[in-house]
């Protein structure tokens, strides 16, 4: 993994696991009354299709240490073409030999691993799947959230950690490069700061940043900082 893979690896594994604990904050009732579902019903009733599917990636999951059953158990049952990477995607936290229940061979699966430690969560076409934060009590049970702009900010920090860990990626190539005062504001952003505090570090008030903050986000042709953050990474600029 170079270096610019590295990094972008880092930052979309930390955005991740802050919109996961984001949206657990937001959607605290779907848990139930105890602390979420049962795997096996969730798996049946929701992360199996009772429709036909289109062709392509349709469930992309993300297995914590202490999940493999429910991983296990989801394979099993999904029909995935393990030869061309249709239907499923799996980033695993650990090196752990991959469950048995695919049968491609090892070089075409749809499989990477990475050695941070990540959430368990299943997304598919139209709700996300969250573990618990530990797989405790065991068998762990599962928060459901068919919120669509959690969906879709969940699935972008999946593509963009999936698209990071690729053999050999390289930073896209872009002809308008920030102008120093933006490219400033967007490492300072990048680390998570707040508005008063990336304003305080860049001896700034709040009007100026909000404004150049605005200026940043036309610059990435982006509508929201998400956005914007997805665009910088992909160039290499955080």
């Amino acid at each position: 993994m170079n270096e610019h893979a590295r990094r972008l690896t880092m930052f979309a594994a930390g955005y991740l696991q802050e919109a996961v604990l984001r949206i657990r904050r937001l959607f605290p009732d779907a848990d139930g009354p105890r602390g979420g579902r049962a795997a096996e019903q969730v798996v049946n009733d929701v992360l199996i299709p009772h429709r036909p599917q289109p062709r392509g990636v349709t469930h992309r999951m993300m297995v914590a240490e202490g999940f493999g059953a429910i991983e296990r158990m989801l394979l099993a049952r999904l029909k995935c073409d393990d030869a061309t990477g249709t239907g499923v995607r799996v980033i695993r936290s650990t090196d752990t030999a991959v469950s048995g229940a695919y049968d491609a061979p090892p070089a075409a699966r749809p499989v990477r691993s990475t050695p941070l430690e990540l959430p368990f969560m299943v997304i598919t076409p139209d709700k996300v799947v969250l573990g618990a934060e530990r797989a405790v009590p065991a068998p762990p049970r599962l928060l459901v959230v068919g919120d669509q702009k959690a969906l879709a900010e969940l699935r972008a920090c999946y593509d963009l950690l999936w698209w990071a860990m690729s053999d050999d990626i390289r930073a896209e190539e872009t002809h308008d490069p920030l102008p120093p005062d933006l490219l400033e504001l967007l490492k300072e952003l990048a680390t998570g700061a707040t508005d008063a505090t990336a304003a305080r570090n860049l001896h700034l008030s709040g009007r100026t940043l909000s404004r150049r903050a605005r200026e940043l986000l036309d610059s990435l042709d982006a509508t929201s900082r998400f956005q914007a953050g997805i665009v910088a990474a992909r160039r290499g600029l955080v």
